[in-house]
């Protein structure tokens, strides 16, 4: 992942519109409008511990926004909660098992892909899905 990041970085380079951030840090965080994106893996922590963190490492950014979602990917299943105002979704993996995933059971999630749509002033729209068959 990291070496896409790196080309990504490179491919786009003379764009100014776009900008990767490829640093190695197990959080990121956008502000999107009024609302507040926060990205991580998610193997690592608690779901309940997400405001606080949030709160925590972007103060600046928490004071600034109305609304606040975490993304996070390792359970490989779509579910979402709201706790505090805060929304952690839990995002779904477009690949199949792999052979760990196989041998450890964990072969019931569809694969399939989420895109957001997040209005400025009121925060998420919609979510458009595509499931992989």
């Amino acid at each position: 992942v990291f070496y896409l990041g790196e080309f990504l970085e490179a491919f786009f380079r003379n764009e100014k519109d776009i900008e990767v951030d490829n640093a190695p840090t197990p959080r990121k965080y956008h502000v999107a409008g009024k609302t507040l994106l926060c990205f991580t893996h998610g193997d690592r922590m608690k779901l309940n511990d997400l405001t606080h963190i949030a709160q925590v490492e972007m103060r600046d950014m928490w004071g600034k926004t109305k609304f606040c979602e975490w993304h996070l990917g390792h359970l490989h299943r779509e579910s979402a909660i709201e706790s505090g105002g805060v929304v952690a979704r839990v995002i779904p993996s477009l690949s199949p098992p792999d052979s760990w995933h196989s041998n450890s059971g964990y072969v019931t999630s569809n694969p399939a892909a989420q895109a957001f749509l997040y209005d400025p002033e009121s925060g998420l729209e919609c979510i458009y899905y595509h499931r992989v068959r």
